[in-house]
């Protein structure tokens, strides 16, 4: 298996994140900005991967049916980044590689985030923030933890930084109904913008979910579960939320390209997953694991391609099986069914009659 080194500077690096930011063509010495990014994305997929089975390891002994899924931040991604907080170096930057853990409920969340730094593993943890205890104003909430890799036997990729999230079912559920709707509809609650009744109902239902959880809520005054769902229901119908999340997943062509027996066999390996929205289309090409070398090419090609179509979306991923990368990335297949349905529960317990 090949797994690429990053071939530049920290100063080449960042460089190339200044030259992305204002549009440029070159670096101040002359590299290609883009060929440096995705060096830089690449060399992170070898402490990505490793990092990942840490986790999925340590999750396990917590929680045996913990989905544990990885992905290199899109080309996309890290550009809007960088231009939305001007202080920010590619160099830095923290969520290139990231590693997502969903558990049941929260107590299994933070007996996870006790035990990962008490394990034997080398990697340096640096930093962590807890947006379950003080949700985003958004309403995100879940726990980020960044680990700088360390190891003796590749000590080439010491030092980059891998961002783990730790989510409850629950929180993820909310997280994909916000990304599916920023996909779709004419909302960017992720980046800060978007419509303010979209961004005020999902702040409302984070409170929801916060409340079945026993969590702090966006806002104290959501704290009264009657009030609350009498505003979400209020919301909700105004926004026609039911029809405007669901028709998507029911339109929507899943195409899978064929995948070798073995790789079948072993369940697990790597995806790029290409939503177009606007052809309702998502492409699942999976790859063995031994393929990642090929996978993360692909992965490039596909991404310049779809600069040519605004709203196409191209993701790299790992996860074990069919049925978990459908789970741990429901986003690309609109599937909010399970945040609609946590939202019909809590109405129907709390609408007053």
């Amino acid at each position: 298996m090949s797994w690429s080194r990053v071939d530049y500077s920290k100063k080449q690096i960042k460089r190339a994140g200044e030259a992305l930011v204002s549009g440029s063509f070159r670096t101040s010495d002359g590299s290609d900005p883009w060929v440096v990014l995705d060096n830089w994305r690449s060399s992170h997929a070898f402490p990505l991967n490793t990092i990942q089975m840490w986790m999925r390891q340590a999750a396990r002994h917590i929680d045996s049916d913990a989905l544990v899924a990885q992905r290199l931040k899109r080309t996309s991604s890290i550009v809007l980044k960088l231009r939305r907080f001007k202080e920010m170096n590619l160099d830095r930057m923290q969520d290139i590689g990231g590693c997502r853990v969903v558990f049941s409920d929260v107590q299994q969340v933070y007996q996870a985030v006790e035990k990962f730094p008490r394990s034997k593993a080398m990697h340096e943890y640096e930093r962590g923030k807890d947006y379950i205890k003080e949700p985003k104003p958004d309403g995100y909430r879940g726990i980020h933890l960044i680990y700088k890799f360390k190891s003796n036997s590749k000590p080439q990729y010491n030092g980059l930084r891998i961002e783990i999230q730790v989510r409850t079912a629950l929180q993820h559920a909310w997280a994909t109904a916000v990304e599916t709707a920023d996909t779709f509809l004419p909302t960017a609650i992720k980046a800060g913008k978007g419509t303010d009744k979209w961004r005020h109902f999902f702040r409302l239902v984070s409170s929801a979910f916060a409340l079945k959880e026993n969590s702090p809520v966006v806002v104290p005054a959501h704290s009264d579960p009657v009030s609350l769902a009498a505003e979400i229901d209020k919301a909700a119908k105004q926004l026609d939320v039911w029809r405007e999340l669901n028709r998507y997943r029911v339109a929507l062509r899943v195409v899978e390209t064929k995948m070798s027996a073995g790789a079948r066999r072993k369940n697990d390996g790597y995806a790029i997953l290409m939503l177009d929205p606007d052809e309702l289309r998502l492409v699942v090409k999976p790859y063995s694991k031994r393929r990642v070398a090929e996978a993360a090419a692909d992965y490039l090609a596909e991404e310049r391609r779809s600069d040519t179509t605004a709203r196409a979306d191209v993701v790299l991923v790992k996860i074990g099986s069919a049925h978990a990368l459908r789970k741990a990335y429901p986003n690309y297949f609109m599937d909010t069914e399970v945040f609609l349905n946590e939202l019909d529960g809590f109405l129907s317990e709390h609408l007053e009659a």
